[in-house]
């Protein structure tokens, strides 16, 4: 690991999200992750109300799907920049979602989060498990730290990242 993931990670800290509370850094978040929303919507209110339905719509399949799921708060310096969301399984750690503000992004903060969870998926003898639109930037990085794309159901790739797996 590299000098600057691990100052990096010494500067990230994880927090239970808690409702009501961090809904609106919840909101905002997934409209940072959104920019095709942005471009196929031009008015400003219209595109609110779009992102706004489609993070109740992600809420609700998150809450259905996976129930038991952990839901944190990534921290920078004690500020909320992202959120974590994993699913113990039996066989895997599975990341629901992973996501970092875009203004915090491309600095070590999502390299540093995974990390960690790959030193607890090494401690447990566990695979990583992530569903990833296929358009996501952040495939490159998911490259780089070593997963594997196992799956291609035509708008995701299912990728895993192995504890042998060399990084």
């Amino acid at each position: 690991m590299s000098e600057v993931t691990d100052s990096i990670r010494d500067r990230i800290a994880l927090r239970p999200a808690v409702m009501p509370n961090d809904e609106a850094f919840l909101q905002e978040l997934y409209a940072s992750t959104r920019d095709d929303l942005g471009e196929a919507v031009s008015d400003v209110v219209n595109l609110r109300e779009l992102l706004l339905m489609q993070y109740n719509g992600q809420k609700a399949t998150y809450s259905a799907e996976f129930p038991n799921a952990v839901d944190e708060i990534v921290l920078l310096d004690g500020k909320p920049v992202g959120r974590l969301m994993r699913d113990y399984r039996q066989d895997s750690i599975h990341g629901v979602d992973i996501a970092i503000l875009r203004s915090d992004r491309n600095q070590g903060v999502g390299t540093g989060v995974l990390m960690a969870i790959f030193e607890e998926c090494s401690d447990r003898g566990l695979p990583f498990t992530i569903s990833v639109l296929k358009t996501n930037p952040a495939i490159r990085l998911y490259d780089r730290l070593g997963f594997i794309i196992d799956g291609d159901n035509g708008t995701h790739f299912s990728m895993t990242w192995r504890p042998t797996t060399s990084r």
